[in-house]
């Protein structure tokens, strides 16, 4: 398994773990791509017509959403999420 961004690693800066997932609606043709949250934030979430799109938008989110925790004078969660990637093989 990998892990992304390694769990050992301390950074200097604040890091978040972000899930991108791609949504279909069953048997519908709608497909939302690039919902995105970032797990140590909750409620903190975007959707994006496109990765790129989202990516950005989660950024500008979580920005945002710790700005406002600082000027309220609350504190910012330790980042404490990271993902992971589990390759399996497919079954024949």
């Amino acid at each position: 398994m990998t892990f992304f961004p390694d769990p050992s690693h301390s950074a200097d800066s604040e890091s978040f773990s972000t899930v991108i997932a791609s949504i279909s609606g069953g048997s519908s043709t709608v497909m939302i791509i690039g919902t995105q949250c970032v797990p140590d934030l909750p409620g903190v979430i975007t959707v994006g017509d496109t990765r790129e799109e989202a990516e950005r938008l989660i950024a500008e989110a979580v920005e945002f959403h710790l700005e406002g925790l600082r000027e309220e004078g609350l504190a910012i969660p330790t980042p404490a999420s990271y993902a992971g990637v589990v390759e399996v093989s497919p079954v024949a």
